[in-house]
C-alpha cells in the first residue's frame, strides 16, 4: 500500500487548559519529539564482541517558535508552565494529514527565549522536555 505524505500547513499544537485541549495560536514551526534509546551493555567476559539491549525510549524535546501575543491564554498558559516549578502538561499535535492524525505526549515547560529583533515580530522559543510515552493515532 502506497503511502501518502502530507504537507505541514495546516497541523495544529494543542496545551490543555482545564479540561480542555486549547490551540496556540501563532506556532510557526515545531520540532519533535527527539527519541533515542539507552544502550546498555551486557557483555560477558568469555563473549568475542560487545552485546547491549535496548533501555526506554526518552522522547526527548519539542520545540517551537511562536509569535508572541502576551494577552493570549494559551500563550499565557504556556509562559505560567515555564515559570512554575514541577508543572507538566498535556499537549496534542493535530495533524493536516487526511485522516487528521494525532501526536499525543505530556512534558514541562523548560525553555522560554523571548525575542525582539528590530524590523521583526516578537516572538519566543519554547522548549517543551517530553515525560513519558508519545502516543500516535492515526
Amino acid at each position: 500500500m502506497p503511502y501518502s505524505a502530507f504537507a505541514v500547513q495546516g497541523t495544529a499544537l494543542q496545551v490543555k487548559i482545564g479540561a480542555s485541549f486549547v490551540a496556540v495560536p501563532g506556532v510557526e514551526g515545531l520540532s519533535g519529539p527527539t527519541g533515542t534509546k539507552q544502550q546498555i551493555e551486557v557483555t560477558a567476559m568469555n563473549d568475542t564482541a560487545a552485546k547491549f539491549v535496548a533501555g526506554l525510549p526518552d522522547y526527548g524535546e519539542v520545540t517551537f517558535r511562536l509569535y508572541w501575543d502576551p494577552s493570549d491564554s494559551a500563550h499565557q498558559h504556556l509562559l505560567t508552565s515555564y515559570q512554575t516549578p514541577n508543572s507538566t502538561d498535556e499537549f496534542k499535535l493535530v495533524c493536516s494529514d487526511a485522516g487528521a492524525a494525532e501526536v499525543l505526549f505530556n512534558g514541562q515547560v523548560t525553555g522560554w527565549q523571548w525575542s525582539f529583533e528590530k524590523g521583526q515580530a516578537a516572538s519566543v522559543e519554547v522548549t517543551v522536555k517530553v515525560s513519558g510515552n508519545v502516543t500516535v493515532t492515526p
